[in-house]
């Protein structure tokens, strides 16, 4: 072989799964169910574009002016009503569907804890959303489990 046909030859890449075939189309599934609930309640949401984020309909990133931000920012305060009301909706449903989807064992680990009398919360950290139980207390300790995963 000749140098440049040395130069030209490539490994073949070998493409690694993070998830295994099941894990991904159970990812996929809730990914869909999600969008499709958005698309419902919101259905010109997904579409509109967001700042510094290259989408099909915009190839191409851009800054927002301060025209724009005050125009935004007036917007989303007439939309308040409404993204309180929808997003009560949708995330009722999602708390109900994965305690469903988690089985016979969260509903009862609710059950104990609302039979106790502790109040349920819920707490956002770091791009995830927690049902939390207790008070943090040495007599009440906190009770939390991952609910939701935000991405943010």
């Amino acid at each position: 072989m000749s140098e440049s046909e040395v130069e030209g030859a490539r490994e073949p890449t070998v493409v690694r799964r993070v998830f295994n075939p099941e894990v991904e189309e159970q990812l996929l599934a809730i990914m869909d169910r999600l969008m499709n609930r958005i698309y419902e309640r919101v259905p010109s949401l997904p579409s509109l574009p967001t700042t510094g984020v290259v989408s099909a309909t915009s190839p191409m990133t851009w800054e927002l002016s301060r025209e724009d931000e005050t125009t935004l920012n007036e917007f989303m305060e007439s939309m308040n009503e409404d993204i309180e009301k929808y997003a009560k909706d949708l995330l009722r449903a999602e708390i109900r569907d994965r305690l469903v989807r988690m089985g016979p064992a969260a509903i009862a680990r609710v059950r104990r804890a609302l039979k106790k009398g502790k109040k349920p919360g819920l707490k956002r950290k770091t791009g995830c959303i927690y049902i939390q139980f207790g008070d943090g207390s040495p007599n009440d300790p906190i009770d939390e489990w991952l609910i939701a995963n935000t991405g943010g």
